[in-house]
């Protein structure tokens, strides 16, 4: 009997714990949506655009500015203006791209 009390405390906690990690994603999200969105619009402009293609050619690395992006797409979120830029890397034939942003108080987690 013991053992059962155990056993339906610490499952209680795990539900407890999935519930409040997924309330403090959920914040998180709404409350940085608009920053969200517009990291991934940044990457898209990049990886759409034939220019940047040609550019990036077969380097493993590159890093596309946001400078060079404020023609392409609009770099503001909730009124603020934005700065940020675009890692490209080749991992044997996986393309990864990744966009950083910085906007008044908001940064993107890996922001350098």
């Amino acid at each position: 009997m013991n053992k059962m009390k155990t056993l339906s405390g610490f499952w209680i906690f795990i539900m407890f714990a999935l519930f409040a990690s997924l309330g403090v994603y959920a914040m998180y999200y709404r409350n940085n949506y608009e920053f969200l969105e517009l990291e991934k619009q940044i990457e898209e402009v990049v990886r759409n655009d034939k220019n940047f293609t040609n550019e990036i050619g077969s380097s493993n690395y590159y890093r596309i500015e946001s400078q060079r992006l404020s023609g392409l797409v609009k770099l503001s979120a909730n009124g603020e203006k934005c700065s940020g830029y675009v890692e490209y890397r080749k991992i044997l034939s996986i393309k990864i791209y990744k966009s950083f942003i910085l906007c008044g108080d908001y940064k993107s987690i890996g922001y350098k």
